[in-house]
């Protein structure tokens, strides 16, 4: 699954009258489980994480596991 700009995923979604899921995800499992639903669905997906929860999951630690 290649990553896009939320732009070109938005657009899309709403040329074909469509939603796209977005996940607020705290680990590692989070990640893994919301990507494999989507592949398995071939949907697109939003992964965000909360302000809040960069005290735990720093960035710099949690942005590599996204990618």
């Amino acid at each position: 699954m290649p990553l896009v700009k939320m732009k070109e995923i938005l657009t899309k979604a709403e040329q074909g009258n469509y939603g796209v899921g977005a996940f607020s995800v705290a680990n590692m499992e989070m990640v893994m489980g919301a990507i494999k639903a989507a592949e398995e669905l071939r949907s697109p997906l939003i992964l965000q994480i909360a302000e809040v929860r960069l005290n735990h999951s720093p960035i710099h630690i949690f942005g590599p596991f996204v990618l």
